[in-house]
């Protein structure tokens, strides 16, 4: 009987272990992504096919942000969708961090005052998507996350963005109604993932690489109005930041007027 019971805690535990020794991160972004060694992970969310931040809040899994305050030199984000009897698809997209604060890179809401339409500098990109362009170094990198709605007006002037489709230059139209989380490489046209309409307890639009399918003769391809996200039986993001401290502003040196000095002034009272 001592036997029996002794085998069963050793299966028992050998069956946890694993679970003990890896995290939700270590298990997907890590194996899959070389270049996410010496980041650490902020959050992870498994994102919902029908979201409704707003009002039923963010559904974090691990949330680190209130560690991270100015500490951080890059920001990386990993999705990972899976559909049934299919192979795991993912993409991975870091760079140069674009806030010194570790809760503004979170799903923004309008009560926690911050939003995000900006440069993204210095891509590096790892997918297994056909057609995602990868590579280190990347320019082009450009990030669109606000809690409302928006439009597809390029009003903030986007190179090569479209007036009439939904793409990489849209224009936020406040309020707190669809909601938008996507990064792109306007340099390559091309929306690397998103995740739209998380706010309204409808079914959400997700993808990585750019929506292929027109709604109406006109093809978004930031995947808005696709309503697809509950196509995915795995819908996990994951978001990381590497320590470090961003290089300080370029600093100009004055070499004139020098400090105490007496500048004659010219004829005519001139300067």
């Amino acid at each position: 009987m001592d036997k029996i019971v002794s085998t069963v805690k050793l299966v028992a535990m050998s069956t946890l272990l694993p679970l003990l020794l890896t995290t939700p991160a270590q298990a997907d972004v890590f194996d899959d992504v070389p270049e996410a060694e010496g980041y650490q992970l902020l959050y992870t969310i498994d994102l919902p096919a029908n979201g409704n931040f707003v009002r039923g809040g963010i559904p974090y899994e691990i949330d680190n942000r209130a560690e991270w305050n100015g500490n951080f030199d890059r920001v990386a984000y990993y999705l990972r969708l899976v559909r049934a009897d299919e192979e795991p698809q993912f993409v991975f997209v870091s760079g140069n961090t674009f806030t010194r604060s570790g809760q503004e890179l979170g799903f923004p809401l309008n009560d926690l005052g911050f939003f995000h339409q900006t440069q993204f500098g210095d891509l590096t990109v790892v997918s297994n998507v056909e057609g995602v362009v990868t590579g280190v170094g990347l320019r082009g990198g450009y990030l669109e996350m606000w809690p409302g709605n928006y439009s597809p007006n390029n009003a903030a002037g986007v190179p090569n963005a479209s007036n009439e489709a939904y793409d990489f230059g849209d224009s936020r139209n406040g309020g707190s109604g669809y909601g938008c989380f996507q990064v792109h490489n306007i340099e390559a046209q091309q929306t690397l993932f998103a995740y739209n309409r998380w706010n309204d307890n409808a079914t959400a639009d997700l993808g990585i690489g750019n929506n292929t399918v027109p709604r109406r003769g006109v093809i978004n391809t930031d995947w808005t109005f696709r309503a697809n996200a509950n196509e995915y039986v795995e819908r996990r993001l994951e978001v990381l930041v590497r320590p470090g401290f961003p290089p300080p502003p370029e600093t100009i040196e004055l070499t004139t007027p020098q400090s105490c000095s007496v500048v004659q002034r010219q004829a005519g009272d001139m300067g």
